[in-house]
């Protein structure tokens, strides 16, 4: 679905159209919906106007906004903005943070959904004065800041409490009321700050803002009505690929759901075609006032509003509106608006008005490309080359323009970009204090058609610029180069594509992946190879959100694209290669949305697949893989004690495939990665066994892989967390086994890789893993009773976690791993008899362990850690005779371990 809208706002173009029942134009639909707003009635109500591209819809909409911007709490949003700037309105944090704004006008305090952003954007690392001047109206910025300032002190316990008291600061003698209509209380506080950025908040945060609109309209010295406009409702369209309507359904559902149209709140959504209350907008009062309003392009010049209009605008041109109003075909909006485009023009440059200029005549352009191509000729060469250029850009702003004009050598001036943004054509949007344009997408495609040279040489100079912003540090515009390169080469798009989107997935940079899927439904794609690798992406990105419902559905879709390709290519490998991949991953959306049993039958499947492949071509490197992959999987499902034999030969089959690989192929990373991961799962099994022979084989094997026999120096650095893990376990089985050289050996060189990994990218991922070793490290030297050298090497571990706490101090895992690293210096402490220390250990340990469970009250490592706290208090408090105190630490450590149970 195009991520445009097509309707006129500029008062000479004021057009009219027939809509549904009795209705002949805009203006009644308009009067309707004047009139439920000024009604004296409480209830609130849901519009849905509907019709096709061109017909008016935001035009109307735009129409009640300016009429009741100023009272009531209005929002406009165009659902259809996607990636703008820096806005991201398919993402739920970004597009409720846009609606929000617009709230601001008529004083519109929502102090939860702004504690939430706050802390949002505080988790970020991007809190500060720049981006609230940014994100908000200057009279809410006080609140904002003075939460700011708070959060930067860290000072979590009582936090709520304070904030508390600085809403009722703000709210004055409405505290009280507020609070009984939103539910706002110390605990509700408590929730918001609890939130993680990447997972709750997006969940909550609907809620939240509907919640506050809801207490908004009630408060008696605010505006008693909600005027909520959606425009451009996304609707899936079966010929594109597009995750828009998905996207936004996520957070407007829930929105929508939680409001309570019983106290005035009104909603009005624009789309293509009606809604359905139940299935698209799902409002939880089914019973609320509806109305469907159906705009259509029929019948616009028989209207007389629309002969006074034009009259008003040009009195003495009249001969001009009878003449379009004689024509056998109807003129559309769109087309309408085109001619006075091309009338103010004439008008404004002198020249002669002629009747043949709006008469299409035998023209084999379509009505509307002859309308369009008649006000380029009429405009002159720059601005018709600006136009030819600005089209070619999603979006445009000032800069661009200048930018454009420097490179395809037209003359840019600031009377000529007025005109250009004056144009009935062109939209304005304002994002964050932001000004962009764009152009209706019926006016895009008729201007293109002008000149493709003009055109494909604009999309080569907008694909060099983003991506010189791109390696300046933009990474959202990543995805603005890419739509232009597929505008220039398909495929070359699409493979950049899916490289951009597997490495933001690997990276769960959710907003890089939110805008690229922005532009996926804009790249026009025919091919049915390309078109399932992009449905497999989407179907990954949908199981990371846990919508495994739309996953299914994009897996089947893949499928169906392969199965296409493969009737006119039957003997390709790489699509049967990758219908096996798609069936393999609906085995694994279904082992862990539904458990081990339902992924059977799929894994089967795609293993049929893969030996097909391997018949035809035994040197077929991803179906080996792949085969050994399920192997693998099969192998994990035999969970029991009792099936071990059955564990070991899956695994041993896997093993001889991706050894077959290797040797086909020694620096295959993925292979290299799983190989020497599976040595360290058939070590642990043999273990079990009591077959050491094999164990101490396996392990050699593992370490084999990064000492050059398989992979070459390049490509370590590809394998340093899999190097990292490897060396640790394989330290922790010769610990297991008394190899106390060899064990640690094997932990220098796990620190060693860990922390060139860190080097390489310093998040908190790769300094988890490099404490976790060195913690584990320090345990084998306390084992071997080497005090000192395990108190260094806590010590380390802990000022690398303190690296990244300060800049994420809500954080529970890097909390967690302090909260160890504090229990594991005092059992150091404990071994010298330095009970002193060893308290205050405990105590900073209690510490970092109540700041996670205060962020999230059921974090099992954080429970974990403060029931171990426990224990090692009442086992000092025994050494030291003091058993009073030592029984009741006993029996809090029992109680905390007892509320892990399930």
């Amino acid at each position: 679905m195009h991520n445009y809208t097509e309707q006129p706002k500029h008062g000479y173009s004021k057009f009219v159209e027939k809509s549904a029942g009795a209705l002949e134009s805009q203006d009644p639909v308009y009067q309707r919906v004047n009139n439920l707003l000024s009604s004296s009635v409480e209830n609130g109500f849901f519009i849905n106007i509907y019709g096709e591209k061109g017909s008016g819809k935001t035009f109307l909409l735009r129409k009640i906004q300016e009429e009741y911007l100023n009272s009531t709490h209005l929002a406009y949003s165009n659902l259809s903005a996607g990636h703008c700037g820096q806005v991201l309105m398919n993402e739920s944090v970004a597009a409720l943070m846009h609606l929000r704004s617009h709230l601001s006008r008529n004083y519109f305090f929502c102090p939860l959904f702004d504690l939430v952003i706050a802390s949002y954007l505080y988790q970020k690392g991007v809190l500060n004065r720049v981006n609230l001047r940014e994100y908000y109206h200057p009279k809410d910025r006080v609140y904002l800041i003075e939460l700011w300032e708070l959060m930067e002190k860290q000072q979590w316990q009582n936090l709520n409490t304070t904030i508390l008291s600085l809403i009722e600061s703000h709210l004055k003698a409405k505290f009280s009321e507020y609070c009984h209509f939103s539910g706002l209380n110390e605990n509700t506080i408590n929730q918001c700050l609890q939130a993680d950025a990447d997972n709750k908040i997006p969940q909550i945060l609907p809620e939240i803002l509907a919640t506050e609109i809801n207490a908004s309209v009630r408060m008696p010295t605010t505006p008693q009505k909600a005027l909520l406009l959606f425009d451009n409702y996304p609707l899936l369209v079966q010929s594109q690929i597009d995750t828009s309507k998905h996207l936004v359904q996520k957070w407007l559902v829930p929105f929508l759901r939680k409001l309570s149209t019983d106290y005035g709140i009104c909603i009005v959504i624009s789309s293509n075609q009606q809604l359905n209350l139940k299935n698209d907008v799902a409002l939880r009062n089914q019973n609320i006032t509806s109305h469907a309003f159906q705009l259509s392009e029929a019948s616009l010049m028989r209207h007389p509003d629309l002969g006074l209009s034009w009259q008003r605008h040009f009195p003495e041109h009249m001969h001009i509106f009878d003449f379009l109003a004689s024509q056998q075909t109807s003129l559309t909006p769109y087309q309408f608006g085109v001619c006075q485009d091309i009338l103010h023009t004439k008008l404004k440059n002198s020249d002669r008005i002629d009747v043949n200029d709006f008469s299409p005549g035998e023209s084999h352009f379509r009505k509307s490309s002859f309308f369009m191509r008649k006000l380029l000729q009429i405009s002159g060469r720059e601005n018709a080359y600006s136009l030819i250029a600005l089209s070619a850009a999603r979006y445009f702003d000032w800069s661009m323009y200048t930018y454009l004009a420097d490179h395809l050598n037209f003359e840019a001036t600031q009377p000529s970009f007025d005109n250009i943004i004056q144009y009935s054509f062109t939209e304005k949007l304002v994002l964050h204090s932001q000004t962009y344009y764009r152009f209706y997408t019926k006016a895009v495609i008729d201007i293109q058609t002008y000149s493709t040279k003009v055109l494909a040489e604009t999309h080569r100079i907008l694909e060099a610029y983003y991506r010189m912003l791109h390696d300046q540090g933009n990474r959202l515009v990543l995805s603005d180069a890419i739509y232009h390169l597929s505008k220039i080469n398909v495929e070359k798009g699409v493979v950049k594509w899916l490289k951009a989107f597997e490495y933001a997935y690997s990276r769960k940079d959710f907003l890089l992946l939110y805008a690229l899927l922005d532009i996926i439904s804009q790249i026009d794609i025919e091919d049915h190879f390309w078109r399932g690798q992009i449905q497999q992406s989407i179907a990954a990105f949908y199981r990371s959100l846990g919508l495994y419902k739309y996953t299914m559905q994009s897996l089947q879709t893949a499928q169906d694209n392969f199965d296409e390709h493969l009737k006119q290519n039957p003997e390709d490998l790489d699509t049967l290669n990758s219908k096996g991949v798609v069936i393999f991953s609906r085995g694994d959306v279904l082992q862990q949305s539904q458990g081990c049993s339902h992924s059977t039958s799929s894994y089967a499947e795609a293993m049929i697949y893969f030996t097909e492949i391997l018949q035809k071509n035994q040197s077929f490197v991803a179906a080996q893989f792949n085969s050994a992959l399920i192997n693998i999987k099969q192998a994990m499902s035999y969970s029991l004690n009792d099936q071990s034999e059955e564990r070991i030969k899956r695994f041993e089959n896997a093993h001889i495939g991706l050894e077959t690989i290797l040797k086909m192929s020694p620096g295959y990373l993925p292979a290299l990665k799983v190989f020497a991961l599976l040595q360290l799962k058939l070590a642990r099994e043999y273990m079990q066994q009591g077959n050491d022979e094999k164990v101490l084989s396996c392990i050699a094997v593992a370490t084999e892989v990064f000492e050059h026999k398989h992979a070459n120096s390049s490509q370590l650095n590809g394998l340093l967390p899999t190097q990292t893990d490897v060396y640790k376990e394989v330290a922790l089985i010769e610990s297991d086994y008394g190899y106390y050289y060899d064990a640690d050996e094997h932990f220098r060189t796990a620190i060693a890789a860990a922390n060139l990994n860190v080097e390489h990218e310093q998040g908190i991922t790769q300094v988890l893993q490099a404490s976790e070793i060195l913690m584990r490290y320090a345990a084998f030297q306390i084992k071997y009773m080497q005090l000192t050298g395990a108190l260094s090497t806590a010590t380390q571990a802990e000022n690398s976690v303190k690296s990244l706490y300060w800049a994420n101090p809500k954080n529970c895992a890097l909390n967690n791993a302090l909260g160890f690293l504090a229990l594991q210096k005092a059992d150091i402490y404990k071994l010298e008899y330095n009970f002193s220390d060893a308290h205050k250990s405990c105590e900073l340990a209690i510490d970092y362990f109540s700041n996670s469970l205060w962020f999230d009250d059921q974090n099992v490592g954080a429970k974990t850690g403060r029931a171990l706290v426990a224990a090692h208090l009442a086992s000092m408090a025994a050494q030291c005779a003091d058993f009073s105190k030592a029984s009741l630490e006993f029996e809090e450590s029992i109680a905390l371990f007892g509320s892990l149970a399930p």
